[in-house]
Parts: structure tokens; C-alpha cells; sequence
């Protein structure tokens, strides 16, 4: 294996992967560093997903260059399963039987984490030295009314009989990596903290994961360390109209996500906005308070132009209609 000096990677996102990766696209220090990305096999059933295919990625790159630094984009995920998957993929946990790996539910997670061993070797033979940056747009604590379970559930397909359970799970789950990694007298104080902290909702409870399994972990604003890295206020300052959009547009939308930033900015700096979105949550007094702090703000959904049925099946088309009929009018008043 030819040496390279590659010391970060960077992960765009976390997919949900019941089944072992089949493939990975490698990294190649020469093509720039070329990211990770692991083939995506979905199923539907959210007890059913995993994050294992996080933490194979994570251990390939440590196996195979020795990487101690991951950037991990911390929204996208279609999990719930307090990071359990990505130690497993990791390596940091392993089943005492393989073959359940297979068949794990999450809905059952304390039966399985009954025969979960944890790989303390392996921690004190590198991953302990491993450093995790958590980009990450939201807000939510880990459980709770407005954590991992009750917020994202519903939108990764898990019924609402299910979301208590899982929010215990989520509890549960935490609670065995702390004993593993601290023994039974670990800090109550601790787990506190992490069920306390901002965005540890996030990736499923991925970020609550790591915090819990590691010293070295970071969680920061997603949207701020995007926007110095493509100095977004600049762009904002130098254009006439700028456009976001959000697929589905709620209350959540503007705590902590891209919209929101881009709002803040468009507001400090005068500037038009127009959001583009699948479909607008909103009520009236929720839109009619976002609009006062910035008049020059502008929400345009698809199901109500189009409908829910042809807004899902024909996008595309739905997109153009619009962009070429309300949107364009709209902002003819913005151009020079």
C-alpha cells in the first residue's frame, strides 16, 4: 500500500445500512482526497435500520491509512439506533452470535445489547486516540419530546406507537456505553450532560454515541462551518435574490438548519429571499411572525400548487411550473 499523508476525512452524510458494505469508493490522496461513500441498500422499516455502515467506513479508512481525524456530517441519517450500528461497524462493540447482526431490531435493543461485548482491546490499542468533528444543524437533545425519537422518528418512517420505545431505547443504549466504557459507577452527571446537550439528537443519536464513547469529539454549528468555508456572507452581500429551500418547511426549519442561516444573513444584510420547499408547515401565525422579522421573504411550496400526489410523482415538472410562473414574476421586482 503506497504511504500517503492524508490525516482528515470527511463524510457528506449518514445513511441507514442493514447489510455489511459491498463496496466503497477509496480514498486517493493524488485525486484530491477523494471521499468515502458507502453503496446504500435501504429497507423500511425503521427498528430495521442500523448505522453500521458509518463506523465500516470510519474503520477502513483507520485500517487502511491509519486516519484518527473524521468530519462527520451530522443530519441526513435515516436511523434511530443511538450510534449502535456504527460501534458495531467500528469494531468497538461486537455480538457474541454474528449471525444476529442480521436480525437485529432495535425496537428489542436491550435484549441485544445483553449480548454485546465491548472491545476494549481495540480502544486501547488506537481507537481511543480517534478525534470526531460533528458539523450539525439542529438542536434536539437526545431524547425526549423534541429529541432523536419524537422529532425524527416520524420523518424515517417509525409509527408513533413506536417513538416511546425508541426513546427508551435511546436511553438504554447511551447508558451500556457508559457502563462498558466506565464501568457501573459512571457518572450520572455525565449521562446528564449528554442527554443535555444541543444536537445530540442528531444522526439518529449518533452524536450522543460518540460523546459518550470518546474524549475527543467536537460538536459545532454545521451551517457556520460550511458558510467560512464557501464564505457564504460574502456571496449573500453580493447578490440580488437569494433562493433556499427546505422539503419539508416547519418549525424546525429555522432552528439551527441551512434555512436558517441563510435567513439570518439575508436579514443582517437586506437582502431578498425566496424559499422553495416540497411542502409548507407553517400556520398562519408561525409565517406571518418570520415574515415581520424579514418583509422581504417569500415561501413557495409545491402541494399547494400542485397537490401532495402529483408533487411527490412528478417533481421535476412541478418545480419548472412554478420557477416559471410565480417565482419568476416575483422576483422580476428584485433585478436591475
Amino acid at each position: 500500500m503506497e504511504e500517503t499523508d492524508l490525516q482528515t476525512v470527511c463524510f457528506r452524510s449518514l445513511k441507514a445500512n442493514k447489510i455489511s458494505c459491498q463496496q466503497f469508493w477509496t480514498l486517493n490522496a493524488k485525486q484530491g482526497g477523494k471521499k468515502s461513500v458507502l453503496s446504500q441498500i435501504y429497507c423500511n422499516n425503521l427498528c430495521f435500520k442500523i448505522s453500521q455502515g458509518t463506523g465500516q467506513l470510519i474503520k477502513h479508512c483507520y485500517d487502511t491509512w491509519q486516519i484518527k481525524r473524521y468530519i462527520l456530517g451530522s443530519g441526513g441519517s435515516a436511523f434511530v439506533d443511538g450510534g449502535y450500528g456504527a460501534m458495531i461497524g467500528l469494531g468497538l462493540y461486537q455480538l457474541k452470535d454474528q449471525n444476529q447482526l442480521k436480525t437485529i431490531n432495535y425496537h428489542n435493543i436491550v435484549d441485544v445489547l445483553e449480548n454485546t461485548i465491548y472491545n476494549n482491546d481495540q480502544y486501547q490499542k488506537g481507537l481511543k486516540d480517534l478525534e470526531f468533528i460533528l458539523p450539525c444543524d439542529v438542536q434536539n437533545p437526545m431524547v425526549g419530546p423534541n429529541g432523536a425519537a419524537f422529532i425524527f422518528g416520524p420523518q424515517k418512517g417509525a409509527q408513533q406507537g413506536d417513538l416511546e420505545k425508541l426513546d427508551q431505547n435511546m436511553i438504554s443504549t447511551i447508558e451500556f456505553y457508559l457502563r462498558s466504557r466506565f464501568g457501573n459507577n459512571y457518572s450520572q452527571e455525565y449521562l446528564q450532560t449528554i442527554a443535555d446537550t444541543p444536537g445530540t439528537g442528531a444522526a439518529g443519536g449518533l452524536v450522543a454515541c460518540l460523546l459518550a464513547n470518546f474524549s475527543d469529539v467536537k460538536v459545532i454549528s454545521g451551517m457556520d462551518y460550511i458558510s467560512q468555508l464557501i464564505n457564504l456572507e460574502q456571496q449573500i452581500q453580493d447578490s440580488s435574490v437569494i433562493f433556499s429551500g427546505e422539503g419539508s418547511f416547519d418549525s424546525q426549519t429555522l432552528e439551527g438548519k441551512v434555512v436558517c442561516k441563510i435567513h439570518e444573513l439575508c436579514k443582517k444584510h437586506s437582502k431578498p429571499l425566496v424559499i422553495v420547499c416540497g411542502i409548507n408547515k407553517l400556520n398562519q401565525q408561525e409565517q406571518e411572525s418570520i415574515q415581520r422579522e424579514n418583509e422581504n421573504m417569500s415561501i413557495f411550496d409545491l402541494v399547494t400548487n400542485f397537490g401532495i400526489d402529483r408533487s411527490m410523482k412528478d417533481t421535476a415538472n412541478c418545480l419548472s411550473e412554478l420557477v416559471e410562473g410565480k417565482i419568476i414574476d416575483h422576483i422580476k421586482k428584485y433585478i436591475v
